[in-house]
């Protein structure tokens, strides 16, 4: 389906044009908006036969929350290359308006590096090489594994759409070309540790909105949970790494002291958060919060223009 750009939601639902009301006698009556774009019930608003109005305002709130859902559906929205406001972060995403799915798509392109010969000497059945065995199963097991713990946690509600539901989607694929993050694939020895880390290449003329310059350093052991010092529970490195490629910051102490999805946070769950060691999956963790999804919920709200979605309590 080719891209297409998405209404201005606050002119799409500022004026709705109700000609057609199968409750009016009359095929021009008209209705005012107030400030939030909602048909006024004062029935002095209406012009002509405007019996079945005084006696139903609840009437026009019902036709207009329906013509709303019914333009909403109409439209494809998506956009690629979101970055976040954080400043880091970058993906593709699109929403399916009648199925309320909203798939956030990761493009990765793969490279394996060999391992340091040294650290492996002595080590029986365990080769510093890559084998093209080892490649094809590591590459599934990270997508699979992104996807299902990223995938359908929390979901997205607007008052103004009532029964339309968002869940969220990750899909991370391989790419050749035009990818998103390069995965730079380290083989270690098993149950050893090298840090891994996601680098992104900002600029002044365009932020990280690029491709194929972005990376992620990870390792051949990213895939295995490990409870980590001071930690509570087993996390999986590639788990973590990839909340970095969705546009969040660490959230165990660094010397920065900045959790860069803060104000997101904040506007979206009317809280802050801060630096700290706990269960999170962007502190020392496995645990997706609410607080991991804002970047999800900024791009609804970007591809809709409209700032009314909120978290499904």
């Amino acid at each position: 389906m080719a891209e297409q750009m998405s209404p201005d939601f606050e002119t799409l639902y500022g004026a709705p044009n109700i000609n057609f009301d199968q409750y009016l006698a009359n095929p021009a009556h008209e209705l005012t908006t107030g400030d939030e774009g909602v048909a006024s019930q004062d029935s002095t608003q209406y012009t002509g036969n405007n019996k079945v109005l005084e006696d139903s305002p609840s009437l026009v709130d019902d036709y207009l929350t329906q013509y709303r859902i019914m333009m909403f559906k109409m439209f494809y929205y998506g956009q690629k290359m979101f970055v976040p406001s954080t400043g880091k972060g970058i993906f593709d995403v699109s929403l399916d308006p009648n199925t309320g799915q909203m798939d956030v798509l990761t493009k990765v392109n793969f490279d394996y590096i060999n391992g340091d010969a040294r650290k492996f000497a002595g080590l029986k059945n365990e080769n510093p090489q890559w084998t093209g065995a080892e490649k094809i199963d590591w590459t599934r097991k990270f997508k699979k594994l992104v996807s299902e713990k990223w995938s359908n946690n929390f979901g997205f509600i607007n008052n103004k759409l009532p029964g339309i539901n968002v869940f969220v989607n990750v899909n991370v694929i391989e790419a050749k070309s035009d990818w998103h993050y390069q995965l730079r694939v380290k083989k270690i020895p098993e149950g050893t540790f090298d840090q891994s880390y996601v680098q992104h290449k900002p600029n002044a003329r365009d932020g990280n909105k690029r491709l194929n310059e972005h990376y992620a350093a990870l390792d051949s052991e990213d895939l295995t949970g490990v409870v980590k010092k001071d930690g509570f529970e087993k996390q999986y490195p590639a788990s973590h790494e990839y909340g970095h490629m969705i546009g969040l910051s660490d959230e165990y102490p660094t010397s920065s002291g900045i959790v860069s999805h803060n104000a997101l946070v904040k506007d979206a769950l009317g809280k802050e958060i801060t630096q700290g060691l706990t269960n999170d999956i962007m502190s020392l963790g496995n645990t997706i919060m609410p607080q991991h999804y804002v970047t999800f919920l900024e791009a609804l709200q970007t591809i809709t223009k409209d700032k009314k979605w909120e978290f499904k309590k």
